[in-house]
C-alpha cells in the first residue's frame, strides 16, 4: 500500500505530532528527552498510529448514544476525523456506517447517495455493498425497494423491520441476502411465506428473535427457522398485551428449539403460556403485580418443568405507586422467592433495562449515521427521526488530506 493512502506496510495509520508541544507536562523539560527519530514504542514521536488503536479510539460505545446533544458532538468529531487523512477517513467511515436507520420515504435514496453521489438512479446502476454495516433498522419502508440493497449486504448482523410492507414476492424478483443474522426484530410487519422464504438463507445462524404485534404470521417464520431459534423476546408497546401479541405468544409453540423466552408488559396471558409445549430453561418478564401473580400461578401448576432461571426486570419506583401497591408487590416478591426455592429455580431481580427496541410511532429513533454535513446544512443534525445521509454535500466533498 502506498504512503499516499496514509497506511504503511505494517498496517499503521499516520499520525502527526507537533514536536514543539510539551507532551510530558507544562514547564517540564523532560520533553527534550524524546527524540523525534526514536522508535521506542511508548515515548517515540512516531508518525504512525496502529490501525487497531485508532479503531479503539473512535469506536467505544458511540453508536449507542441516546442523548441527541452528545450524539451531535460525537458525529462532529467523526466528521472532523475524516478530514485528517485518507486512513482516518476510512476509520471514521467504518464507525459512521456501522449502524443505519431508515425511517422516511427518501431515507434509502439519501443513503445510496453517500456512495454514488447522485440523487438519481437507473436500473443498471450498481448498488454499493456497505461492508461496514452491521445493524440495519427500517421503519415504514417498502421492502420491495429495500430488497436490492439487502442482497448487497454481506456483514449485516442485526436487521429490524417496523411497520414495513410489500414483502410477498421478493424471491421471484431478487436474489436472497447472503448475510448471517444474529438478531432479527420484527414489529407490526406481516410475515408472508414469501418474505420468510426469501430470508431463510440469512437466518441459519440466528441467536435471538424479537417480535411485536405480528400475530399468527409468526407461524410462517417458524416453518423456516423454528428449530434454530433458541431465544425469543416478545416486545409490548403498551401496558397491556394486544390481541396480536397474544396470537404471537400462541404461535411460539412452533419453535421447538426455544429455550429462553422474554415477555414484556403486564397482564401476561396465562392460557397462552399454558398451551406452550416447550422446554424453556429461562423465562423473563417485567415486575408488575398482575404479571407476578400470573407467573406464580403457572409455577405452582408445575409449568415448564425444565425451567432453571427466572429473570424479573425491576420497575422504577413511581410517585403514582400507592403504599398498597408497594406492599402487595413486596408480598408477591416473597412468594416468588419461596416458590422458586421449592422448584430449584434461580430467581434474579434485574435493574430496569433501557430498551432501545421497537416502540410506537411517538418513539424517537436516534440517529446512528449522519453523513455529509457542512455549514450549508446546519439543521441536519437536529433531526433524529431518520438517517441524515445528505450527500449532495456528502463525505465526497470532505476530501481528506493526503499526508
Amino acid at each position: 500500500m502506498s504512503s499516499d493512502d496514509g497506511v504503511d506496510a505494517s498496517g499503521s495509520f499516520f499520525a502527526s505530532v507537533d514536536t514543539k508541544d510539551n507532551i510530558i507536562g507544562e514547564g517540564n523539560d523532560n520533553s527534550s528527552l524524546i527524540k523525534p527519530c526514536s522508535r521506542h514504542p511508548v515515548t517515540s514521536l512516531s508518525s504512525f498510529l496502529p490501525a487497531e488503536i485508532l479503531a479503539l479510539i473512535l469506536q467505544p460505545r458511540w453508536k449507542r448514544c441516546e442523548d441527541r446533544e452528545v450524539w451531535k458532538k460525537i458525529v462532529d468529531v467523526l466528521l472532523n476525523c475524516s478530514l485528517v487523512s485518507r486512513a482516518w477517513y476510512e476509520a471514521a467511515r467504518a464507525v459512521l456506517y456501522q449502524d443505519i436507520r431508515l425511517s422516511r420515504v427518501n431515507s434509502l435514496r439519501l443513503l445510496l447517495c453517500t456512495e454514488t453521489g447522485s440523487l438519481y438512479f437507473t436500473s443498471n446502476m450498481p448498488l454499493p455493498k456497505y461492508p461496514y454495516l452491521r445493524e440495519l433498522k427500517v421503519s415504514g419502508q417498502d421492502l420491495y425497494l429495500i430488497a436490492p440493497l439487502l442482497s448487497r449486504l454481506c456483514n449485516l448482523e442485526s436487521f429490524e423491520m417496523l411497520q414495513s410492507h410489500n414483502g410477498d414476492d421478493l424471491l421471484e424478483y431478487f436474489s436472497p441476502p447472503h448475510f448471517k443474522l444474529l438478531t432479527l426484530s420484527i414489529s407490526q410487519t406481516e410475515l408472508s411465506p414469501g418474505l420468510c422464504k426469501w430470508l431463510e438463507s440469512s437466518l441459519k445462524s440466528i441467536k435471538c428473535l424479537e417480535v411485536q404485534e405480528i400475530g399468527m404470521s409468526l407461524c410462517h417464520l417458524a416453518k423456516v427457522i423454528g428449530s434454530l431459534v433458541k431465544e425469543v423476546h416478545v416486545k409490548i408497546m403498551v401496558d397491556s398485551i394486544a390481541d396480536s401479541d397474544s396470537e404471537t405468544i400462541s404461535a411460539l409453540f412452533a419453535f421447538a428449539g426455544l429455550r429462553r423466552l422474554r415477555i414484556d408488559g403486564s397482564k401476561i396471558n396465562k392460557e397462552c403460556l399454558l398451551d406452550l409445549r416447550l422446554s424453556l430453561e429461562t423465562f423473563t418478564f417485567s415486575e408488575d403485580i398482575l404479571s407476578m401473580r400470573t407467573v406464580l400461578v403457572l409455577l405452582c401448576m408445575n409449568w415448564q418443568p425444565s425451567l432453571r432461571l427466572l429473570d424479573v426486570y425491576r420497575m422504577p419506583m413511581s410517585i403514582y405507586f400507592s403504599e398498597q401497591w408497594i406492599a402487595t408487590a413486596a408480598e408477591y416478591r416473597d412468594e416468588l422467592h419461596s416458590t422458586c426455592v421449592a422448584r430449584g429455580i434461580q430467581l434474579n431481580w434485574l435493574p430496569q433495562k433501557n430498551d432501545t427496541g421497537l416502540r410506537s410511532g411517538t418513539q424517537l429513533y436516534r440517529v446512528h449515521i449522519i453523513l455529509g454535513l457542512d455549514a450549508s446544512v446546519p439543521h441536519a443534525l437536529t433531526d433524529i427521526d431518520t438517517v441524515e445521509a445528505t450527500t449532495a454535500m456528502s463525505m465526497e466533498k470532505r476530501v481528506p488530506c493526503t499526508r
